[in-house]
């Protein structure tokens, strides 16, 4: 019989569900935290492929290095990153998407920044547009007829600091590298003097 003591624990019924943590004290802050519920902060972030201007897209793919360990996932994922306890996992959800980028860039106002050649000389223009792929069709539209130098002229959005502007080369390579915009047989690299 002393062996059968555990007996008297065994569960009888599932109807009761267990918590496995108890909170007693209402005021201190909850330690467990749902990364869906607040995936940007300073030390816990998520990257997808339009974070930075496709900072960490590399060859088609999601890319992330956290340490000496790096992971490369399908360009519609998202890594969310944890650098306090260095982990990372990645989701597809199109939920968190919304919420780390809630603008949607068809929708965003692109304010192009041209160095043209007219005449022997060069001219600079500027350009507004809604849509980043209105944007894309006016610089394939544009760049011959107009003469625009690729990577001396810049786009620029309202969520990009200046110093981080892309030239007109890097956001198609952007566009095209993220698979944002259809194989259309564009090359800006056609137009690069």
């Amino acid at each position: 019989m002393e062996n059968n003591e555990h007996l008297g624990k065994r569960i009888t019924s599932q109807d009761e569900v267990k918590k496995p943590f108890i909170f007693t004290n209402k005021d201190k802050v909850n330690p467990f935290r749902n990364i869906n519920e607040s995936p940007n902060g300073e030390t816990r972030f998520a990257i997808l492929r339009t974070t930075e201007n496709g900072k960490y897209v590399r060859g088609g793919k999601l890319w992330f290095k956290l340490g000496e360990v790096e992971i490369f996932t399908d360009i519609n994922s998202i890594i969310f990153v944890d650098t306090v306890n260095k982990t990372f996992f990645v989701q597809n959800a199109e939920k968190i998407i919304k919420e780390i980028a809630p603008e949607d860039p068809e929708h965003r106002q692109y304010i192009l920044l041209l160095k043209c050649i007219e005449s022997g000389e060069d001219v600079y223009r500027w350009e507004a547009i809604t849509g980043r792929i209105e944007t894309y069709n006016y610089i394939v539209d544009n760049v011959e007829e107009m003469g625009i130098y690729p990577t001396e002229s810049l786009v620029l959005t309202e969520n990009v600091p200046y110093k981080e502007a892309f030239t007109i080369a890097d956001f198609v390579r952007y566009l095209k590298n993220s698979e944002l915009v259809e194989n259309d047989g564009f090359e800006i690299e056609d137009y690069i003097y």
